[in-house]
């Protein structure tokens, strides 16, 4: 749908530094979201929130794609992981655009897209 919402959640607890995926597991996350955001419709906003201990959201739904790309090529890992947290974030930052999660259909107008190792 045109006026869609989509959260990018990534996951920067430090396991996410393992070397079982080339180069890294988060160099390969921020890869999977950076062509995420390259290949999705300019119509869509998208968020962005990255999460260790606490979820940290670092810009609302937008579709300023090149912001985002030098946020998510700037996320450090940090300890813990706090996935529940940053489900949550990520669930509230949709719901606080004010949108509808559904369109005329009945199908998902917003989504949340959880990039992790568990």
């Amino acid at each position: 749908p045109e006026r869609a919402v989509v959260v990018l959640t990534i996951d920067t607890s430090l396991s996410m530094g393992a070397e079982d995926v080339d180069p890294t597991r988060i160099d390969a996350a921020k890869a999977a979201a950076i062509r995420f955001l390259e290949e999705a419709p300019a119509s869509i906003d998208i968020g962005l929130i990255s999460f260790d201990e606490f979820p940290v959201v670092h810009a609302p739904p937008t579709r300023d794609r090149e912001a985002l790309i030098r946020t998510i090529e700037g996320l450090e890992l940090g300890p813990f992981t706090g996935t529940g947290d940053a489900i949550l974030a990520a669930v509230e930052t949709v719901l606080d655009t004010g949108r509808p999660t559904r369109d005329d259909e009945g199908e998902p107008a917003a989504l949340v897209v959880l990039l992790s190792d568990g």
